[in-house]
């Protein structure tokens, strides 16, 4: 029987995807994203369990690459105006406005991959001592890490230290028992210390939806009942750090560990698909006009370009770390070397969109720009 992922709860809305390919976390293309479930108890959205998404999530993890572009160099962001910085930079940044980090502690990234994060925090804090975890160890890349003391693998309650900082970026959305991982994480942090977490958001960015081996896709809401049936009380919940994320920072309390938000309803979900839908069906209307790309060489762009009954000639990025890669085999140009006269789909959300495109036109005015 089909549980909430959250609550435990069966009271339960199946939600279909109506056919819609998906991709991976990793950036592969995906023949399905699978249907979808709706929690009417608690209001959490999560992919429907079956043994077709498990023997898939099988396959997409024994082939993980954890940083199939820029050669492991760290994600870019952009807000609507432009460049904002380095992803880990940007979050240490608001993480130090919000948290007193002191000169020297212990830091426990959880889902550590090739270190990017103990990199920057080391930087800010070089006498912090650095660990690193894994579920199953894929690279030594950490290992050569400046601080970096231990990287961990199997069980979380073998490790056997206490840490003042425990981090966990874009892991969530992967746990089939997140509350479960976060009470065993409870037991890793010292009385004084914090949890951070950051996840997708899937109502500002619907294509969070499209990724196959996402079986949670979050709100605040929903990751506020997470941490608390965990055993965290929120300092912080946030929605702005970084574009399209959404993230908490906590500390441990036990008197919050039965209390589930309310739930919102499934007009989020519902409608995040439709939109999906109404994309593709609009990009699909458009002439076979040549060249033909799309911005943004990610999750949305492959999606994109991977659901299309036609020719993708290139990607276009503003990121320098994917300018001269490929993706699908298809090649990854600056906005400056799109081909001229070209027809360019931005996948992106309606207002996001449009933002990056005003910016975009200032110094490409020969582009046609397809908006959602």
């Amino acid at each position: 029987m089909q549980r909430c992922l959250v609550c435990g709860s069966s009271d339960l809305e199946v939600i279909s995807s109506i056919g819609h390919k998906g991709v991976t976390s990793d950036l592969k293309p995906w023949h399905t994203i699978g249907n979808f479930i709706f929690c009417n108890k608690c209001g959490h959205s999560q992919k429907e369990i079956c043994e077709e998404w498990i023997a898939d999530a099988e396959k997409i993890y024994t082939n993980y690459e954890s940083c199939p572009l820029g050669e492991g160099r760290e994600q870019l962001v952009f807000r609507d105006s432009g460049l904002k910085g380095a992803r880990f930079s940007v979050l240490l940044d608001k993480l130090f406005e919000v948290v007193d980090i002191p000169a020297e502690g212990k830091i426990l990234d959880i889902g550590c991959s090739c270190g990017r994060f103990l990199h920057r925090f080391s930087e800010r804090r070089p006498d912090w001592e650095c660990y690193g975890y894994e579920y199953e160890l894929r690279s030594d890349d950490v290992f050569a890490l400046h601080g970096v003391e231990k990287v961990y693998s199997g069980e979380l309650s073998k490790i056997d230290k206490k840490f003042d900082l425990v981090v966990m970026t874009h892991v969530i959305e992967h746990l089939l028992e997140p509350v479960e991982i976060l009470k065993s994480v409870y037991h890793l942090i010292n009385e004084t210390g914090w949890l951070f977490v950051q996840a997708p958001c899937f109502v500002s960015n619907p294509f969070d939806l499209v990724i196959r081996d996402h079986c949670s896709h979050f709100t605040t809401q929903s990751l506020k009942t997470v941490a608390n049936l965990g055993g965290f009380s929120l300092i912080e919940i946030m929605d702005d750090w970084v574009p399209r994320e959404i993230g908490f920072i906590a500390r441990k309390d036990n008197s919050v560990l039965n209390q589930v938000v309310n739930n919102t309803g499934s007009g989020s979900i519902r409608s995040s698909l439709e939109f999906l839908s109404n994309l593709l069906d609009k990009v699909k209307s458009v002439s076979n006009g040549r060249p033909f790309g799309v911005l943004g060489a990610s999750i949305s762009g492959l999606w994109l370009a991977h659901s299309l009954d036609r020719d993708v000639d290139f990607f276009g990025d503003e990121d320098l770390a994917r300018q001269g890669d490929e993706l699908m085999g298809i090649p990854i140009f600056s906005v400056d070397n799109i081909p001229t006269g070209s027809t360019v789909v931005v996948p992106f959300s309606s207002l996001t969109a449009e933002s990056i495109v005003k910016r975009l036109k200032a110094r490409r005015q020969d582009i046609r720009f397809i908006l959602p």
